[in-house]
């Protein structure tokens, strides 16, 4: 195993009586939750292998979950709130299926972000939002929002960057 794991939805809440769980898919590829598929939930930094008993897809990116061996409501209850994850080897084994200047989320965070041709910040997280993804990018100690649109946004994975062309007047507006 690698030890690296990379997030793919959190537990929301429960869902019935058995132990099923209320999960937000946090993953361009929700089969990841199909029933005898394994994921890790993060309990105190121990990654506690699940293996998915049953699911179904609900809307707004959502899927109902019941583990092996989380039996009852009361059971249940004890996982809301934690991230769910798989291993990143499993990342790498999908990678081939991504289309091309398509990327996974974590393979962006970190990157030195350039505005106007200059060093700008660092991305610190990308916030998955109802009408698209939002960039969260840190300049010293400040946080600048910038909707991720290929017309604002350009990637580079090669060169380990992400070059700013937002509209004028956007990052301004928020110094």
């Amino acid at each position: 195993m690698s030890n690296e794991y990379i997030r793919v939805g959190k537990i929301l809440g429960t869902f019935g009586l058995d132990g099923s769980l209320k999960v937000k898919i946090i993953t361009d590829f929700p089969e990841r939750f199909d029933d005898g598929n394994q994921l890790y939930i993060n309990i105190n930094g121990f990654y506690k292998k699940q293996i998915i008993k049953d699911s179904t897809l609900l809307k707004d990116r959502l899927v109902r979950v019941k583990f092996n061996g989380v039996d009852g409501m009361e059971s249940a209850q004890t996982l809301i709130d934690y991230e769910l994850f798989v291993d990143s080897a499993e990342i790498d084994l999908s990678r081939n299926s991504l289309d091309e200047n398509t990327f996974y989320q974590f393979e962006i965070v970190g990157l030195d972000v350039f505005y106007k041709g200059k060093p700008f910040g660092v991305l610190k997280e990308v916030i998955e939002a109802g009408g698209g993804d939002t960039l969260v990018i840190e300049r010293n100690g400040k946080e600048f929002f910038v909707p991720f649109v290929r017309s604002m946004v350009s990637v580079d994975l090669e060169k380990k960057e992400i070059l700013l062309t937002p509209p004028d007047g956007l990052i301004e507006s928020q110094s």
